[in-house]
């Protein structure tokens, strides 16, 4: 459900999808690496 709304918005707003889903999967490696990160620091 969630992905299909936002591809409606975006649509809507007239992004290229291409660039937003391109965009949207090095914010989501990038929370990936920090949540990986994190545990490690919390136990050192």
């Amino acid at each position: 459900m969630i992905s299909e709304n936002r591809k409606e918005c975006l649509t809507e707003t007239g992004k290229p999808v291409k660039f937003q889903q391109r965009r949207i999967s090095v914010l989501v490696s990038s929370a990936v690496i920090s949540t990986a990160s994190n545990p490690i620091k919390s136990k050192d």
